[in-house]
């Protein structure tokens, strides 16, 4: 059991990041779409959507290292910096990795914001959803947990909830009058 421990921390970890960075997705999408319909002060879902940005990108890099490092693991190091360098499942492994470098650039932009114009800060931020599509494309290609029903069904409503969230959130626009401007009566 001892010598597994490195596996299920890998595992551990990338269901917490799955998880987290969902969390943070629907308190994101919620807030930029005006999603969350009042029934959660702005600033509270503010709050909680970095909490589980900072806990995702957390258990995301301690995911990377784990699976990398854990014993017996035929993953070289160095694929936690060049995408498709993994022995098992490359094309797999370059998706987490291609996401992983994505979400550190969002969590530098939100640590930054100050210094950016807001345009800039916008267009990283709004990265996240890449680095969220490439990441589940990887949880679905590589996860080994994919046989378990709660971790199966775990990803399955982060997969689905997504993009609903953006389809609300692109309805939401298109039915709110222009900044500044009341609806004609």
């Amino acid at each position: 059991m001892i010598e597994h421990v490195g596996w299920y921390v890998a595992r551990a970890t990338g269901l917490t990041a799955v998880t987290s960075l969902w969390l943070s997705m629907v308190f994101g999408l919620g807030l930029s779409g005006r999603g969350l319909g009042g029934w959660l002060p702005p600033a509270a879902a503010v709050h909680l959507h970095r909490y589980w940005s900072v806990l995702g990108t957390v258990a995301t890099l301690a995911h990377a290292l784990a699976a990398t490092l854990a014993p017996g693991s035929t993953t070289p190091p160095v694929s936690l910096l060049v995408p498709g360098l993994g022995a098992d499942l490359p094309r797999a492994m370059a998706l987490g990795t291609v996401a992983t470098w994505m979400l550190v650039a969002v969590a530098l932009s939100s640590a930054f914001r100050s210094r950016l114009s807001p345009g800039a800060w916008r267009t990283l931020h709004a990265s996240a959803l890449g680095a969220w599509v490439l990441g589940l494309a990887h949880a679905w290609r590589a996860g080994s947990d994919l046989d378990n029903p709660i971790a199966r069904s775990m990803l399955v409503a982060a997969t689905v909830t997504v993009p609903v969230l953006l389809g609300l959130r692109a309805l939401s626009e298109r039915r709110a009058p222009p900044s500044g401007r009341r609806p004609s009566s």
